[in-house]
């Protein structure tokens, strides 16, 4: 029998990322996030050097949460 191959193991997801990266994992498009991010609204941020904005994953899972719409 032929030995197998080793499945790679995916990428982690990183602890922070970037809008960009928020944006494909909550499935909108980044304009929104940003947008919602300038009105108040979306998920909690983090300003990592004073203009570099970082988003957690446990942020992103938490306002996911969020929207949960139970019925």
């Amino acid at each position: 029998m032929p030995e197998l191959a080793p499945t790679p193991a995916p990428s982690p997801t990183p602890l922070a990322m970037r809008d960009v990266k928020a944006a494909t994992l909550l499935n909108v498009s980044v304009h929104l996030l940003r947008k919602m991010r300038s009105q108040g609204r979306g998920p909690a941020y983090i300003k990592a050097d004073g203009k570099t904005v970082l988003y957690r994953l446990s942020d992103l899972e938490a306002y996911l949460e969020k929207q949960l719409v139970a019925r």
